[in-house]
């Protein structure tokens, strides 16, 4: 081949090649306009993907009958605290049935539960079922029988119900309702000297799991019930209250519990009084509570001697919440037969509780309240 036909040959395979490196550079001009180097936001293109929200950590650090904070002793080492806080919350509520007789007065325990339910026995006295998890004091009492009120109350808190016999019809509702019980005879029970029978039977509740783990019974929740608090490190956002400075609670003729407002805000304190200052044994001081609740529901006659009352806590009604000096009309509800009640304004609103122990005042619809 000729010196000339070679520089021919390289001339058009450089032209090849020139052409080849065009074409390329043209597809890839025409693309980088058509695709951004940086993506976009699948929103920019008009598409609405969901938003998934990180599951929140669980929190073990408040009690969820008071929403106050668990404290725990110093003896606990740090990497031990929050599974001490979970196994501390998540124990089964202990629920007591105390009277209020004026035999049995002063109670003991009274001011010290996280809940207490007062409702009607018969003849207008009322009776407590006096829920504990946060603090176990020693004696409680005096300790006598179940009523049907304790079908609803107990279940709704996954409790366990610490009594003194009962009616058969309520015998037979307390074991149709699977309502895990103890009654006299368990190893915490005893009978004091300073009272006479039926008003001298108390409890050691120190005692209350072990007696209830040595029958079978299951002490510990897996997913604890829970009322609903106000954070108080955030604006108040419950519906606006009506202040007011006291409460009367007319459950009879004869049986008036009255509550006085004491101090203000969260620290503030509703005061108890019942033919005078309502006292607890244990502390020598005049029963207080953060918040009282008046919950309405139908009561009729038991289906046996017709002495005392049916109810039913579970479903919804008329409800009072008095709170941090407050009076907020509304309704309670109870999701499920296991779940303790929330509250609502008129307009749908929740109501929640300030942290602190709770009294509620079940009335039937014939009674109502005054405040001052």
């Amino acid at each position: 081949m000729t010196q000339k036909k070679k520089l021919i040959i390289g001339i058009v395979a450089g032209i090849a090649v020139l052409a080849a490196l065009l074409v390329v550079l043209v597809v890839l001009t025409q693309q980088s306009e058509a695709v951004p180097l940086v993506e976009a936001h699948p929103y920019d293109k008009g598409m609405v993907e969901p938003v998934v929200e990180p599951e929140p950590e669980p929190d073990y650090s408040t009690w969820p009958l008071t929403g106050l904070p668990v404290i725990l002793d110093s003896s606990v080492a740090e990497a031990q605290q929050e599974e001490v806080s979970f196994a501390l919350t998540h124990r089964s509520p202990l629920c007591v049935k105390i009277e209020n007789s004026y035999d049995a007065r002063p109670q003991s325990g009274l001011s010290q539960a996280d809940v207490v339910y007062e409702t009607l026995a018969e003849g207008g006295i009322t009776r407590f079922n006096c829920i504990f998890q946060s603090y176990i004091p020693g004696e409680v009492g005096p300790v006598r029988s179940a009523r049907n009120s304790d079908i609803s109350i107990v279940p709704q808190y996954q409790g366990i119900l610490f009594y003194s016999g009962a009616n058969p019809i309520v015998l037979h509702q307390l074991a149709t309702a699977w309502v895990p019980k103890l009654t006299e005879g368990a190893g915490g029970f005893y009978r004091v000297n300073f009272r006479y029978a039926p008003h001298n039977l108390y409890y050691d509740l120190t005692w209350g799991w072990g007696d209830a783990e040595w029958i079978g019974i299951e002490t510990v929740t897996e997913n604890p019930s829970t009322l609903e608090f106000l954070d108080l490190s955030k604006p108040n956002t419950n519906p606006k209250s009506v202040p007011v400075s006291g409460l009367i609670v007319p459950f009879s003729d004869g049986f008036i519990g009255e509550w006085e407002w004491v101090g203000e805000g969260a620290s503030g304190r509703w005061m108890r009084s019942m033919d005078g200052k309502s006292y607890d044994a244990n502390t020598n001081e005049q029963v207080g509570a953060t918040n009282v609740v008046v919950m309405w529901t139908p009561h009729w006659p038991d289906a046996g001697e017709g002495i005392t009352w049916e109810m039913s806590l579970n479903g919804s009604g008329r409800a009072c919440i008095f709170t941090q000096g407050g009076r907020i009309d509304g309704t309670w509800e109870t999701e499920h037969s296991y779940t303790p009640p929330r509250f609502f304004d008129d307009n749908g609103e929740e109501i929640r509780l300030t942290p602190g122990n709770t009294w509620f005042q079940v009335l039937p619809p014939d009674r109502d309240i005054s405040t001052r």
